[in-house]
């Protein structure tokens, strides 16, 4: 749950940022807009880290394994006497 509210602090600062961007470029003085895009920065800086932070306490899962295992195990059976092997014949 701790995550999720990181992820989502996260995707608030990012629009932050690109807010803060929009209004930059609708400034006529080099200065404002320095100020803007500064901030803009720095919110993304914050955002990144919170993604880190997220990332760290809840790692990707390990993934799932593919079919080619389940198919050579039953391959396997097939010789020595698993359920597709016909009755042997005295």
């Amino acid at each position: 749950m701790k995550r999720l509210s990181l992820l989502e602090q996260a995707a608030r600062l990012r629009d932050q940022a690109h807010l803060s961007l929009r209004v930059a470029a609708g400034l006529s003085l080099k200065a404002d807009r320095d100020v803007f895009t500064k901030y803009a920065e720095e919110l993304r800086a914050e955002a990144t880290e919170l993604e880190r932070q997220a990332a760290a306490e809840c790692p990707p899962r390990p993934a799932e394994p593919s079919g080619n295992a389940t198919k050579h195990a039953s391959e396997s059976k097939k010789g020595r006497g698993g359920s597709n092997d016909p009755e042997p014949q005295n």
